[in-house]
């Protein structure tokens, strides 16, 4: 049996890091129901463990401390691994014990936090420190796709031999969701209250070009007089802002911006909208598109980072996330035949193939004989 120590405090903290839950779900839900790998899932809530994980026989739940914090992380997190008889530590996230005392396998989603500037010149260097330092000492580090390996090898040399790409998969049940057209039971939110509409899901950060979506949404709506523009997701600091541009631009009964939808609700928002659209500058992954894909929504993106793997040919390019470009784009996809349309959707499915559920798990346990077999890999 492979014995893995896991950092899962993630789940406690579900509304800010819901990719990184999703990731480490899609690994231990179909690994932990079977009896090569033990799981120890180390989280100072055990509550917060998504209960589909909580009785499958190859998990197991210790807790740790409510008072850790990063410095406690470097003495706690090995303690902890080592106490469970791990045979190696593994972070969902790239944030891990300095010294783990056992092999390490980190994991790097992204990083946007030290490429977008977002940081204080000071923090974004303690950030890159702390990062290097993870790297530095992992046997292995996860990237979720071709983009992040090429991005974290250029700014860390040091990982260079250590990448490996694990494409993140949608999990079986969000799967099924998004495939299963059948119309019962209704939505909570209905997206039939929306007529014609172009989809975006995610947050409202600067990088991801909502203003530049909505101001491209606003030069074209005198050719587009049947569509709507829904916005699915948003965040508690950007969102007010993209309110106030909707109400500058007179957008109010056009535009709308919907929180807290349910998966259940989502899954029909993809599946009744015309076209999914992001104008995104920088993803590590892209979730969204795939699951626009999945759902056989043709996709509008404009194809730069992990977007021009993830979505490949299948979408609709916007050259340039300006509004004008955005613009000539959506009036080109509301224009489309039923026949160029059902293309893209076609494209598509075919490029969804890629993110199949079980094959992130999959992955992950030929990596994990592997490091078994022989640690200094």
């Amino acid at each position: 049996m492979i014995r893995c120590a896991v950092d899962a405090r993630e789940y406690s903290r579900p509304n800010r890091s819901a990719g990184i839950s999703r990731f480490l779900t899609n690994i231990v839900a179909p690994l932990g129901a079977g009896t090569e790998f033990e799981f120890h899932l180390l989280t100072p809530t055990p509550d917060s463990v998504p209960s589909k994980l909580q009785n499958l026989p190859g998990v197991r739940l210790d807790a740790l401390p409510q008072s850790c914090c990063y410095g406690l992380d470097q003495w706690l997190l090995p303690r902890a691994a080592r106490a469970c008889g791990a045979q190696f530590f593994f972070s969902p996230f790239h944030k891990a014990p300095f010294f783990p005392g056992l092999p390490l396998v980190v994991t790097v989603h992204d990083i946007g936090f030290l490429r977008l500037r977002t940081l204080t010149a000071g923090h974004r260097l303690l950030a890159r420190l702390r990062l290097r330092l993870t790297l530095g000492r992992a046997s292995k580090v996860i990237c979720v796709s071709k983009f992040t390996e090429r991005d974290v090898q250029d700014l860390f040399p040091c990982a260079a031999d250590k990448t490996v790409v694990l494409y993140s998969d949608l999990g079986a049940d969000w799967y099924r969701q998004l495939t299963d057209h059948h119309p019962r039971p209704a939505p909570a939110v209905s997206p039939a209250a929306f007529g014609h509409y172009f989809l975006y899901c995610g947050n409202f950060k600067p990088h991801k070009n909502v203003d530049q979506l909505v101001q491209g949404f606003h030069a074209a709506a005198d050719k587009l007089p049947e569509h709507n523009l829904v916005l699915i997701g948003g965040d508690a600091d950007n969102t007010p802002r993209l309110r106030r541009l909707i109400r500058r631009l007179d957008l109010e009964r056009r535009v709308y911006i919907c929180r807290d939808i349910d998966d259940f609700s989502l899954s029909r928002f993809y599946q009744a909208a015309d076209w999914f659209v992001t104008a995104s500058g920088y993803e590590g992954f892209g979730y969204p598109a795939v699951e626009a894909m999945i759902a056989e929504c043709p996709v509008i993106c404009h194809p730069v980072t992990s977007l021009i793997e993830v979505a490949g040919g299948a979408a609709l390019p916007i050259h340039s996330p300006t509004p004008g470009e955005i613009a000539a784009t959506l009036i080109r996809a509301a224009q489309m035949s039923v026949t160029e349309r059902q293309e893209f959707i076609a494209a598509g499915r075919r490029q969804a193939r890629l993110f199949t559920p079980g094959q992130t798990a999959q992955a992950f346990a030929r990596l994990c004989r592997t490091l078994v077999s022989d640690p200094t890999t």
